[in-house]
């Protein structure tokens, strides 16, 4: 079933539900919104059902993970939509009438965790991916980044506490040690309106402008660039590592179906390839087309081809050294 078209027009009917503030439960809403909403209930419950009855035997459905949580939406979704309203009329049709409307309401906030299914769109943006990715692998270096600039913010912080102890910019801006932080960090790191802080101690002292743009220039001009280019490394050695992965993948696909072709069982515990069969691969346009995609000189492969199986020409050659 061709599902993009459908989850389009979903995510702009859950929007519109959402936004919407003066639709508090389904049954007072507007009919279009009611109709949308039961027609992508059975949608996605037919659908459901088909994927649940296309498993020979059903409990391994269980271990298709997008299965898993497709019931779990499905299940929300059928709560939300026909359980709940069911209830609410039971009851006198009346959202008064229920005991607990908190609960409807966090069921009824569920509803977000439908758009997860858009999460299969990440397959096709490997890009988006990479990002990913890239951001979980500088968890680590950014901590110790932002670890830094915390350490580096209390240093400045008991020192504008102390230097500015009893004057009017010490009680509007640094009263404690904690207060200093926060200043320091708003107005020396995120450089939000700076010149406001820079006045007021130039107004005290000229020292203390001095102090302050030491710390600005270690703070948001060091520390804070060093962070991004610590991003920036890491995810440009993750986007290369994904690339080179899925090139990898593309070209041990490729060879495994031709070496199939050509009488090899790439499935085999140590399957080989002699001098013959590798004659033949290189004799197929499609085979050449591939290694020259991932970087392969054919003519000085085929050049070679006389060392690589020397001394005996029979001998014959890993296939996995070839794939892999």
């Amino acid at each position: 079933m061709c599902q993009s078209p459908q989850k389009r027009m979903y995510s702009c009917c859950l929007s519109a539900s959402v936004y919407d503030k003066k639709f508090k439960f389904m049954k007072q809403s507007q009919k279009s919104i009611k109709v949308m909403e039961n027609f992508f209930c059975i949608y996605f419950s037919v659908e459901w059902l088909i994927r649940l009855l296309a498993f020979k035997y059903k409990r391994n459905c269980l271990r298709d993970s997008w299965f898993v949580l497709d019931t779990i939406l499905v299940l929300f979704m059928v709560t939300e939509t026909w359980v709940i309203t069911l209830v609410v009329l039971l009851l006198g049709g009346d959202a008064s009438s229920i005991s607990n409307v908190a609960v409807i309401r966090i069921a009824r906030v569920s509803r977000i965790t439908r758009m997860a299914r858009m999460g299969r769109l990440l397959k096709l943006m490997p890009e988006l991916l990479i990002l990913l990715k890239g951001i979980s692998a500088a968890a680590r270096p950014v901590a110790f980044t932002l670890m830094l600039l915390c350490c580096v913010t209390y240093l400045f912080g008991i020192t504008f506490r102390q230097i500015t102890d009893g004057t009017a910019v010490g009680s509007q801006f640094f009263p404690s040690v904690v207060a200093s932080m926060h200043t320091l960090l708003l107005y020396g790191t995120l450089l939000d309106n700076i010149s406001e802080v820079v006045r007021e101690l130039e107004a005290e002292n000229v020292a203390l402008v001095v102090v302050f743009y030491f710390f600005v220039l270690l703070a948001s001009l060091t520390i804070t660039n060093l962070l991004i280019g610590v991003l920036c490394e890491v995810v440009t050695a993750v986007a290369a590592t994904e690339k080179e992965q899925l090139t990898v993948q593309f070209m041990k696909t490729q060879l495994t179906s031709i070496l199939a072709s050509i009488g090899v069982d790439p499935s085999a515990e140590a399957p080989v390839i002699s001098k013959e069969h590798l004659t033949r691969m290189l004799d197929k346009p499609e085979v050449c087309r591939t290694l020259t995609e991932v970087g392969v000189d054919v003519l000085v492969l085929v050049d070679n081809i006389e060392f690589i199986f020397a001394p005996d020409p029979m001998d014959e050659a890993l296939a996995d050294d070839w794939i892999y």
